[in-house]
């Protein structure tokens, strides 16, 4: 048959849907399969709608009914429910395209106030209105909000959400539906914040093989409220999807040994770790200049049991006028109680900084660094606690001032003293 008068076959959103002419019948036919296997696609639907124009829109929400004493209108790209003052009032507003388990739907909407007896509801239900997962806004907190989930006539209370973006400004809340659980989320807009407040419910779930509608609801409840609220709903969206389940058949998810699938590691792997900063351990000791011949005695440094680090880097200068050479010494203690100085070097009084590794051998570490015979001009000590298998050793050599002052005929120089410590980190001066 070169030509035909038959309709194209559609879904129930007048949409076409895969298909071929079967001429044995006379007609088109769905492809649902090829060879046995199915047409799979991982999106079905994808919808959003903004609300445009001044007034709303039939083809995509219907208002179900409207209380008495409600307004409804379509502004600046928002839908507006004013509630008014009357009591046992309700406003319904459904859409008019379906959805199926699973999917996303996500509302960006606030409320121009939170006030007692009302309530506001963004919603996923089924024709019947028995079978629903919902947000509800209720009460005088603007940032908490209630969620729930009802199959028939089972259900549970609903559960509190607290700390979430204030409703008083644009808020995204997402309800999330899966046959075997129900996600709840909200976000900030236009933000760099991610999904938060994450909830789900897995008990009295919407029935999965029904077709869902997005509802929103605006009702003043049996004691009037105080004033009118008005709910602004920005826009809503849906991703109506396909999961796709993998399997692999030689393991069946099968956990016995006869039947799981056997992993060989053909070559062996050396990772090497790098030097790293232990958490939260970079500081900045000091910085406040020292007179002369005083000393700095950092506070204790808990290095925990077990020990978490092998090493600590202090960086350390000081300048002032010469000669004043400085001494910066490191203190252990295993029991926070008595420190001994295991390590001690003498430092140039050039203002330039260095940075020496020292082990660390207990628990316990006080920094110590005492100032020569003259007043700072600059000082300051950083330190951190690393770990470190392969780390290196103090700075090699020292370049300490010692005169530059011409001597006359006859006249001797006689160096300053330089204390070293019990423990010696030089070998050769």
């Amino acid at each position: 048959m070169p030509y035909n008068t038959k309709s194209l076959k559609r879904d129930v959103n007048n949409l076409a849907v895969p298909q071929a002419f079967n001429i044995t019948y006379d007609d088109y036919e769905v492809i649902t399969s090829r060879d046995g296997c199915m047409h799979v696609s991982t999106v079905q639907k994808a919808y959003r709608y903004d609300f445009p124009g001044s007034a709303l829109d039939s083809n995509e929400f219907t208002i179900v009914q409207t209380g008495s004493g409600h307004t409804v209108t379509v502004t600046s790209s928002e839908l507006r429910i004013a509630t008014g003052t009357t009591a046992s009032t309700e406003t319904i507003i459904r859409s008019t395209k379906s959805f199926k388990i699973p999917f996303r739907v996500f509302a960006i909407l606030y409320l121009s106030q939170r006030i007692a007896n009302q309530e506001f509801y963004i919603e996923v239900v089924n024709a019947a209105g028995d079978m629903k997962a919902y947000w509800l806004f209720d009460g005088t907190t603007n940032t908490s909000a209630k969620y729930n989930c009802m199959n028939k006539t089972n259900t549970q209370s609903d559960s509190t959400q607290s700390s979430l973006p204030a409703s008083s400004s644009y808020s995204i809340y997402e309800i999330e539906l899966y046959p075997d659980e129900t996600y709840f989320f909200n976000r900030s807009v236009d933000s760099t914040s991610t999904r938060g407040t994450s909830a789900v419910r897995t008990r009295f779930l919407p029935d999965p093989n029904e077709d869902y509608y997005i509802q929103i609801r605006a009702k003043n409840l049996g004691t009037a409220p105080a004033s009118s609220t008005t709910f602004y709903i920005d826009a809503i969206a849906v991703q109506d999807i396909s999961e796709l389940t993998a399997e692999i058949t030689g393991g069946r998810g099968s956990i016995v040994g006869s039947q799981s699938i056997p992993v060989a590691l053909t070559n062996t792997i050396s990772i090497n770790s790098p030097s790293v900063f232990y958490s939260n351990s970079l500081s900045i000791d000091t910085t406040t200049t020292l007179s002369a011949s005083t000393a700095y005695t950092g506070s204790s440094k808990d290095c925990g049991s077990p020990l978490t680090s092998s090493l600590i880097r202090i960086c350390v200068g000081h300048a002032g006028a010469t000669p004043n050479i400085g001494h910066l010494e490191l203190q252990q203690s295993a029991d926070n109680s008595t420190f001994r100085t295991t390590h001690k070097i003498p430092i140039p009084n050039d203002g330039q900084f260095r940075v020496f590794d020292f082990p660390i051998a207990m628990r316990y570490l006080k920094i110590v660094f005492t100032n020569g015979a003259v007043a700072q001009t600059t000082f300051g000590v950083y330190s951190a606690l690393i770990r470190d298998t392969n780390h290196a050793t103090n700075e090699g050599t020292l370049m300490i001032p010692q005169t530059s002052t011409a001597l006359t005929a006859s006249a001797t120089y006689t160096g300053f003293t330089m204390e070293l410590g019990g423990t010696i980190n030089a070998t050769s001066f």
